[in-house]
């Protein structure tokens, strides 16, 4: 066998292995089969809101939400399964600069607790921990806590609901 065969066996064999550790537990999926669809969005004290729609990306294997608010601006977010550190990561940016990023070791169809860090639109940098919870079919919270750049405490609370067809 020549040296390139070699290697592109134990390609193989490595990738097969790897890929089946790093995704052994995708819990993190059935989350997304809860996103999945529309949704209205509330967050408090910042008095922002809009509509959230939610789908499954990359043959089932990253979720991509596109959030409009109310007042014109534009998101998007990403999230996927990072299987070199096996972690949960959420992604986004938007249109009036802002910025967000969550990471989490555990991800189940109820929810999760991740490390959050990001921009707010007024060019604010924030650093805390977000907890995310379905309250039922139709109903999600979340809550972020921690400290801005100036080193105020912030917390931000979301609330989400589905949107009847």
């Amino acid at each position: 066998m020549s040296k390139l065969s070699t290697l592109v066996c134990v390609g193989v064999v490595f990738f097969g292995v790897f890929t089946g550790q790093a995704r052994a537990d995708e819990s993190y999926k059935e989350w997304w089969d809860f996103l999945a669809g529309s949704w209205t969005w509330e967050i408090s004290p910042l008095g922002t809101e809009g509509t959230v729609t939610w789908r499954k990306a990359a043959k089932g294997n990253a979720c991509v939400g596109r959030f409009k608010e109310s007042e014109g601006g534009a998101s998007i977010e990403t999230s996927g399964w990072r299987a070199d550190t096996k972690t949960y990561v959420v992604m986004g940016f938007g249109s009036e600069g802002n910025f967000w990023q969550l990471e989490s070791k555990k991800v189940t169809k109820d929810g999760y607790t991740a490390s959050h860090v990001g921009v707010l639109p007024d060019g604010q940098s924030f650093k805390g921990t977000i907890v995310l919870k379905r309250i039922d079919d139709d109903h999600f919270t979340w809550e972020s806590k921690g400290k801005m750049n100036d080193g105020e405490d912030y917390t931000l609370i979301g609330k989400l609901a589905r949107k009847k067809e």
